[in-house]
């Protein structure tokens, strides 16, 4: 990841959107591509940081709404995505332990391979 420096406000949301692969750079509330700015999740002066699962690239005006909390079913759908997010990073955990333990099972087998062929 790399580390954006403060140096005017413009010049950094273009840098955080930049991290955002070509396909995903669009209000993720209005799918609107013009006019984008990026919401920190976690703010960073409560310790949020700039890793894409605390980024969140909205409209500005849209960005405005959510850091205000000014409009019920805009709220809703910012909170259904956040819970959406959190159900997809438990999905990769679930997906990479499952990885893990399939590569566990295998090395097992191949151990009790070796093992039964040891005691015929």
């Amino acid at each position: 990841m790399k580390v954006i420096k403060r140096r005017g406000r413009d010049k950094i949301v273009i840098e955080l959107i930049s991290l955002f692969p070509e396909d995903e750079r669009f209000c993720e509330i209005t799918l609107s591509k013009k006019n984008l700015s990026v919401h920190h999740i976690v703010p960073k002066r409560k310790g949020g940081n700039e890793d894409l699962d605390n980024l969140m690239v909205l409209t500005k005006k849209i960005h405005k709404i959510v850091e205000k909390k000014s409009n019920p079913l805009v709220m809703e759908i910012y909170n259904e995505l956040i819970k959406k997010r959190k159900l997809q990073r438990q999905i990769r955990t679930f997906d990479f332990n499952i990885e893990k333990m399939n590569e566990n099972i295998s090395e097992l087998r191949e151990e009790y391979k070796k093992t039964k062929t040891k005691h015929l």
